[in-house]
């Protein structure tokens, strides 16, 4: 079975089956010494496909597998890297400056190439199920 990743979150709103969520950073957050690296953001917002029976102010629970994120940070890492260095390669022959003209629009094309897959994917593999109602009853 695969491992998930949990986190609760809040409904702020619903557009056409889109809620938008927020997060709230644990309460260890506070003490962490990574939250630089992190952001240290009080608390995240997201966009995920909505369960048709939430409404805003309701909590949610979200489920992400691992190999998802997992996936994502190998895709967002290297893809740029990669292109990177093909575009330096594929113009080394020309020089220096050819080189890191090269690397430089492998970088634009790698990042481009992220920034369409992340629009297409967004919320991709993040499912989230209602766990109370506004009211504060229990389901």
């Amino acid at each position: 079975m695969a491992r998930m990743l949990h986190a609760t979150a809040s409904v702020l709103s619903l557009h056409d089956g889109i809620a938008e969520l927020r997060i709230e950073a644990p309460a260890a957050c506070g003490s962490c010494g990574a939250q630089a690296a992190c952001g240290g953001a009080p608390a995240r917002l997201i966009r995920v496909a909505a369960p048709t029976d939430v409404r805003a102010g309701d909590m949610v629970s979200l489920q992400l597998p691992e190999s998802d994120l997992n996936r994502g940070a190998l895709l967002a890492y290297l893809l740029p890297a990669l292109s990177t260095l093909l575009g330096s390669v594929l113009l080394a022959a020309g020089g220096d400056a050819l080189a890191a003209l090269g690397a430089a629009l492998g970088l634009a094309f790698g990042l481009v190439c992220l920034r369409i897959s992340t629009r297409h994917a967004s919320g991709f593999g993040i499912s989230a199920c209602q766990t109370r109602s506004s009211q504060g009853a229990s389901l």
